[in-house]
């Protein structure tokens, strides 16, 4: 039967068959690249993101303890008062840093140190205020 069509038509006939091959290929590449595409997104949002706020939270922390060695070290009520304000503003980003954490991280044994991390935050708060 192929024996009775023209060299040109078999020749184009299989350029045809290839060329829907390729574009199958090429389809369900796209596909599954837009389905990688969202599977990132989805894993930025779940894990960067979270690990993102957590650092943002660790350099507050380490404003703060510099604030309260500037406490220390103030020699006038006014640099006391202005160390102090710093200090409440580090502690305030901290904790916003923190619940946005717990908010954008996904649950991991990790989260089961969060309750122990900011239980120490009020007697560290009364501690300043005395």
């Amino acid at each position: 039967m192929l024996n009775n069509i023209k060299v040109g038509t078999r020749l184009l006939g299989s350029f045809l068959i290839i060329a829907l091959l390729g574009s199958a290929v090429a389809a369900i590449g796209i596909f599954n690249m837009s389905t990688m595409n969202e599977q990132a997104e989805l894993a930025y949002d779940r894990e960067l993101l979270g690990l993102s706020y957590t650092k943002q939270a660790n350099i507050d922390l380490i404003g703060m303890g510099r604030a309260a060695r500037g406490v220390l070290l103030a020699d006038t009520p006014e640099a006391v008062r202005l160390s102090m304000a710093q200090v409440e503003q580090s502690r305030r980003q901290l904790h916003d840093n923190l619940d946005q954490s717990r908010r954008a991280s996904k649950p991991s044994p990790a989260r089961k140190s969060w309750p122990m991390s900011t239980a120490a935050s009020p007697n560290t708060r009364r501690c300043w205020r005395s």
